[in-house]
């Protein structure tokens, strides 16, 4: 039975965190990170006042290894942190096991650039790691070709989970004009969603055009691109067109009070044209 809780134990948190925050105990400040039964706040406290290299590192690897960390991933970041070996962080930027979040910030933390350079080549490329590393990999590359590259393969990536990510690659290309080529290639080749991103960053006038007459692209797509535009002579020319390349018919779903049904609905994007130039 235990007669006296120790201070840092204390439900008062004030008194608690006073506790921690005066201690200097190594050993002792270990076994309040440890202690699964302290409040999170508690164990950050103490995670603030260690210093030993070896019981940071043990605990991002532990917290790292659990398949549920909850919210001791802030337990696991703040002591990352604080490690500040050169050796302790080549190593977590080339264990191949460890996340791939957890390797780009040991990588950026090293002072070997070469070493770094070469951890953020391989990441960028590994299609078994989520897109958001990747993309967070290939922007770290100083090659600006190479960079080039990775970018340009990011953003051609057709993963459904992966919409913001192709957008954000091709705008993150140095070469505008290849960025807005993408843009548009993605405005125009995936669904309306991925479409509407990437309408939301062109800004070229004639890749906006070249959207809005792609026949095979969602018709959201096409509309937003006009709305998007500011060039009026070129939105004179959709509304001075053939009519049969700015029209479209298509089908949605709607419902009354009898139920769902079926509805064919035209659409003349020379009169979406007539409205935008109404507000320029």
């Amino acid at each position: 039975m235990v007669l006296f809780k120790p201070s840092w134990q204390s439900r008062d948190t004030d008194r608690a965190l006073k506790a921690v925050r005066s201690m200097t105990n190594q050993t002792t400040l270990a076994k309040v990170v440890r202690d699964n039964d302290a409040r999170l706040d508690i164990r950050l406290a103490a995670v603030d006042k260690l210093e030993d290299q070896s019981v940071l590192v043990e605990l991002v690897e532990s917290i790292d290894a659990m398949d549920d960390r909850g919210d001791l991933w802030r337990v696991a970041a703040a002591a990352f942190e604080k490690i500040d070996s050169q050796d302790v962080l080549r190593r977590f930027a080339t264990n191949a096991q460890a996340s791939c979040g957890r390797r780009i910030a040991a990588a950026e933390r090293i002072t070997d650039k070469e070493q770094a350079q070469r951890v953020f080549t391989v990441l960028a490329r590994d299609p078994e790691i989520h897109v958001w590393c990747r993309l967070d990999a290939a922007k770290a590359i100083e090659d600006k070709a190479l960079r080039q590259e990775m970018l340009v393969n990011l953003a051609r990536t057709p993963d459904p989970y992966s919409a913001q990510v192709r957008v954000d690659a091709a705008c993150s290309l140095d070469d505008a004009a290849l960025a807005q080529a993408e843009l548009a290639e993605i405005a125009t080749t995936g669904d309306a969603h991925v479409g509407m991103l990437a309408i939301s960053k062109l800004t070229d006038q004639r890749v906006l055009l070249d959207v809005v007459r792609s026949e095979g692209s969602p018709i959201g797509v096409r509309k937003a691109a006009i709305h998007a535009m500011t060039d009026v002579s070129l939105l004179t020319a959709i509304i001075d067109g053939n009519p049969d390349e700015y029209s479209y018919t298509w089908q949605q779903e709607v419902e009354d009070q009898f139920g769902r049904y079926d509805e064919m609905v035209h659409s003349d994007l020379r009169d979406d044209a007539r409205r935008r130039l109404t507000y320029l």
